[in-house]
């Protein structure tokens, strides 16, 4: 984030991290099911912060080694 806080959460990791302007943040996780989850940012952050929604997509190793061969 450049100018204002953001805060990325997946509740269904309950995994949840502030992302603050100038600083690098790093989170990890090790997701145990496939599937496909909600991922949010929780910390109001302007105009656009309703638009902030996304998925995580869990997939097994294979299939990740699969897309990613794919995209290059």
């Amino acid at each position: 984030s450049k100018d204002v806080l953001h805060s990325f959460f997946v509740p269904a990791f309950r995994a949840k991290r502030d992302v603050v302007p100038g600083r690098y943040t790093y989170m990890w996780f090790r997701p145990t099911v496939e599937g496909v989850y909600d991922l949010f940012c929780t910390e109001y952050c302007g105009d656009s912060h309703s638009n902030m929604i996304t998925k995580v997509h869990v997939v097994s190793e294979e299939k990740y080694k699969l897309q990613l061969a794919e995209m290059v």
